[in-house]
C-alpha cells in the first residue's frame, strides 16, 4: 500500500467514474484499474461495484475510503506545518472573488502590503465557472465563489471551504412599482426588462427562469459592474443577483436600490466559501482569508 493508492481510492469515491478520476489524476484507465485492483487484493477485500450507476464503493470500501480521506488530509497537514517552520512566506499570491467582495479584496490587500512590503498580489473579480477554471489551470491561488451542491459534485476534486449559505436574488431602483414587495413573483418578474453580468451561473439561471415563465426581454449583458449599477441607479432595468454580492453594495447600503427575493421553489441553495486546489495553502494565502474574514459582513 502507498499514498498514490489512497490518493486513487478516494479520486474514484468522488467521483464516481474510472474514466473521469483517471483523467483528474493524469493516469491511464488500465493504470487506475490497476492500482485499485492490486490494493484490493493487498486488503483481501473488494473497494468498489460497477454499475448503471458508475462505479460505487463496497460497505468495506466506504469504510476503508473514509480512513485514507483522513489520512490524506493528515498528510497535507503535516507538510503545512513543515511550510510554516521551514519556508519564509511567499512573496506571490493571486486571488479572484465573485462581484461583491472586491471591496473587502482591497482593504485586506492593503492590510497585508503594510505588514509585508514585497509581496505582489493580483486581485480579478471573476465569475464562478470562470474562477473554477482558473484555479485549475493553476492561473488562481484561490477564489470565493458561489456554488451549488451540484457544483460541488462536479468539481468534487478542488477543496472547498464554505462560510455561508445564500441565493438569487432581484436588485432593482427604489422607485420601482415592485420595490415595496418582500417577494416577487415569476409572473411579476418576467414583465421586466434585464440587464445581466456575463457568468455562467447567470445565463444558467435566466435559461432556468425562462423555462417557468417564458422568453424575458435582456437589455444587455456585460461583465462591468459600474454598467449595470448605472442601469440600476437609472431605473433602466433590474438585475438578478447572488445576495451575497448585493450585501455591500453601495446603492443598497444607501437605499437607492432593493434586494428582493424570488417567491419560487424550483430555485436551488448557493453556497458561499473559498474554493481551491487543496488544502494545502501559502501563509500568505492563511493571513488573506482571516483578514477577508474579519472584513466580511455575514447578515443573520
Amino acid at each position: 500500500m502507498n499514498l498514490e493508492q489512497l490518493h486513487h481510492i478516494v479520486e474514484t469515491a468522488k467521483l464516481k467514474s474510472l474514466s473521469k478520476a483517471s483523467s483528474h489524476l493524469h493516469i491511464t484507465q488500465s493504470g487506475l484499474s490497476q492500482s485499485i485492483t492490486a490494493l484490493e487484493k493487498e486488503l483481501g477485500v473488494s473497494l468498489f461495484q460497477r454499475g448503471r450507476h458508475g462505479t460505487q464503493p463496497t460497505a468495506a470500501g466506504v469504510v476503508i475510503i473514509k480512513k485514507a480521506v483522513q489520512i490524506l488530509d493528515l498528510i497535507d497537514e503535516i507538510y503545512g506545518e513543515a511550510q510554516e517552520q521551514t519556508e519564509a512566506i511567499s512573496n506571490q499570491l493571486s486571488v479572484a472573488g465573485i462581484p461583491g467582495v472586491m471591496g473587502s479584496f482591497v482593504k485586506v490587500v492593503a492590510m497585508l502590503k503594510k505588514k509585508y512590503p514585497h509581496i505582489t498580489v493580483s486581485l480579478s473579480e471573476q465569475g464562478t465557472f470562470d474562477m473554477i477554471r482558473n484555479l485549475e489551470e493553476g492561473i488562481v491561488d484561490a477564489a470565493f465563489v458561489a456554488m451549488t451542491e451540484e457544483m460541488l459534485r462536479q468539481n468534487a476534486t478542488l477543496h472547498f471551504e464554505p462560510v455561508l449559505t445564500g441565493e438569487m436574488v432581484v436588485c432593482m431602483n427604489r422607485h420601482s412599482m415592485l420595490a415595496s414587495h418582500s417577494k416577487i413573483t415569476v409572473e411579476q418578474l418576467k414583465t421586466q426588462k434585464f440587464v445581466l453580468y456575463d457568468d455562467d451561473y447567470v445565463h444558467w439561471f435566466m435559461g432556468e427562469f425562462q423555462q417557468q415563465a417564458g422568453k424575458v426581454e435582456v437589455l444587455f449583458t456585460t461583465k462591468n459592474v459600474d454598467a449595470i449599477t448605472y442601469a440600476l441607479a437609472e431605473g433602466l432595468a433590474v438585475t438578478v443577483g447572488h445576495d451575497y454580492s448585493f450585501y455591500m453594495h453601495p446603492l443598497l447600503q444607501q437605499g437607492e436600490v432593493v434586494a428582493l427575493d424570488l417567491d419560487h421553489g424550483w430555485q436551488a441553495p448557493v453556497e458561499f466559501g473559498w474554493l481551491m486546489r487543496s488544502k494545502r495553502m501559502s501563509m500568505l494565502l492563511k493571513e488573506f482569508m482571516h483578514l477577508f474574514k474579519d472584513e466580511q459582513y455575514y447578515p443573520n
